[in-house]
């Protein structure tokens, strides 16, 4: 399978998943997509949640982090 770049207009998806009434989790490297988003919003390093991160934005300038947001 190719891997294709996707462009996902975050208002729709959310206000197609509410009507729908389904929780979806949005994984990406975008802490502004994720918050514009989600619900909730988590941080992982290595498989692991990171709280931290919420802390200091600048730490994902430095550390190649996964964040998740789940839309319920």
């Amino acid at each position: 399978m190719r891997n294709r770049s996707v462009t996902i207009n975050p208002t729709w998806m959310c206000q197609l998943q509410r009507n729908a009434g389904i929780t979806t989790v949005f994984v990406t490297h975008n802490l502004t997509d994720a918050e514009e988003m989600g619900d909730r919003v988590v941080a992982l390093n290595n498989g692991k949640i990171w709280p931290e991160m919420f802390e200091n934005r600048r730490i994902m300038e430095i550390v190649p982090i996964k964040i998740v947001c789940i839309v319920r």
